[in-house]
């Protein structure tokens, strides 16, 4: 009985990934409001550290405040990071983490998983989870050797 009320107290899948994505965007904002966000080194406007962490981690790229003048590079190092978090989705890194430990995630997790990658089950995950980390990374990889 009691395994029955714990089993029914655990959310769904779309609203774990929706919390996630809201403690990404909180978490981002208040590091954003921080002094050393800024280039200028002075608190950020609430307003518009959330709005900046919105975006980012909703990958829109709508900004207030222009990226590369105004965020200092521990600013722009967490809009980065929000932006990664974002478009690959916490739920892919925390697969990741857990495969990388060889922790054995419990079906809850697989089925968030599965929801967030869109995929069947439990080794659709694991596949999908390494392609999706190891195209980003060649990517990133790519992108930063046109820049040197």
């Amino acid at each position: 009985m009691q395994q029955l009320k714990q089993k029914n107290k655990q959310l769904n899948p779309a609203a774990v990934i929706s919390i996630s994505f809201l403690a990404i965007i909180i978490i981002g904002a208040f590091l954003l409001t921080m002094p050393f966000s800024s280039a200028e080194h002075k608190f950020t406007n609430p307003l518009t550290a959330f709005f900046t962490a919105t975006s980012a981690t909703c990958v829109t790229g709508l900004v207030i405040e222009d990226t590369g003048s105004y965020w200092s590079i521990v600013g722009q190092i967490i809009i980065l990071l929000m932006i990664q978090i974002g478009g690959l989705g916490l739920v892919t890194f925390t697969s990741f983490f857990n495969f990388l430990l060889r922790k054995k995630p419990e079906l809850h997790t697989i089925q968030v998983a599965s929801e967030s990658a869109n995929t069947s089950g439990f080794y659709d995950v694991k596949y999908m989870v390494k392609y999706i980390l190891a195209i980003s990374f060649k990517i990133g990889r790519a992108s930063c050797r046109e820049r040197v």
